[in-house]
């Protein structure tokens, strides 16, 4: 898949830079590069549960310009410009209006590594000290996706 992105990205911008999940890296000659991670939930998708999806986005100079998002069992599109703002199937969303971790649902995905910093320690005492729930969805493109939307 990341493979027809390329083709297609490249039929408008043949300069541009791509970094993806199974391919690789490409340099050619151009300050953009796109991001293309053909599944976000890979686990999830290998197993048949229904929570993954697409996720390409555009970078300039370390900023994002673009990101999609897609979740084909939802068939949601969601899409974000800098300067713009987000949309899910072409309407506008917006984050949660809330404000402190205290009843907040927080989505979180974290690696093993070995051995755990102290800002990491410090900061994941601190979160436990608060209340709120807590999930690990499987898929990093959608919990983003969804906190864009205020899920």
């Amino acid at each position: 898949m990341e493979k027809i992105f390329v083709r297609e990205i490249k039929k408008y911008n043949p300069e541009d830079n791509f970094l993806c999940s199974k391919l690789g890296l490409e340099t050619n000659n151009s300050d953009i590069t796109w991001y293309i991670k053909a599944i976000s939930g890979e686990q999830n998708f290998i197993k048949g549960y229904p929570h993954f999806a697409v996720s390409v986005c555009s970078v300039k100079e370390e900023e994002v310009q673009t990101a999609f998002i897609f979740d084909p069992i939802r068939r949601e599109e969601f899409l974000a410009s800098k300067g713009k703002g987000s949309d899910l199937n072409n309407n506008k969303i917006r984050v949660s209006k809330q404000l402190s971790i205290d009843g907040s649902l927080l989505s979180h995905y974290m690696k093993k590594v070995n051995p755990v910093s102290e800002n990491i320690k410090g900061y994941m005492n601190e979160i436990r000290s608060k209340r709120y729930i807590s999930r690990t969805s499987g898929s990093m493109a959608l919990d983003l996706a969804y906190i864009a939307s205020g899920r």
